[in-house]
């Protein structure tokens, strides 16, 4: 998530970054989910106007909080207090999203052909005024890739 999100915000600023990417595929059955704080949702649409209204969509937003011991057994105080109140006091709500949802708006914000998967970096050395990453792929062989 955080190549992606990194792609998107440098994009915005005129780099053109790429995404390499260890995992094979980008996978909806991917992770767990995410809770999102308003301050995570402001930083969402500091990169990309709009962005956080796609994550809200792809979710939900926390309408209680329960705190408990670990056992689960005891109820303990609320520090942060009614999540209701998010929207009015932060600008943004606490927002609940699955990983596999989140990594699919990031990716979406991308241009085609720019997140390029199954690439483990095993070196990066300096080579002509840039620097040279070299990948190894998992079913064998090698790419190396050259960035200014």
């Amino acid at each position: 998530l955080g190549g992606l999100a990194c792609c998107n915000a440098l994009r915005k600023v005129g780099i053109e970054a790429e995404v390499f990417e260890r995992a094979p595929k980008l996978s909806p059955q991917a992770g767990t989910g995410l809770t999102l704080w308003p301050n995570g949702l402001s930083a969402l649409e500091a990169i990309d106007p709009g962005l956080s209204a796609h994550v809200l969509r792809a979710g939900s937003t926390t309408q209680h909080i329960e705190v408990t011991s670990a056992d689960g057994l005891t109820k303990l105080p609320n520090p942060t207090g009614d999540p209701r109140r998010f929207p009015s006091t932060y600008g943004h709500p606490m927002a609940n999203v699955r990983w596999s949802k989140l990594q699919k708006v990031l990716a979406a914000r991308l241009p085609e052909g720019i997140i390029h998967l199954d690439r483990q970096l095993t070196k990066v050395e300096p080579a002509g005024g840039g620097v040279t990453a070299h990948f190894e792929r998992s079913e064998g062989g090698a790419e190396s890739a050259h960035f200014d």
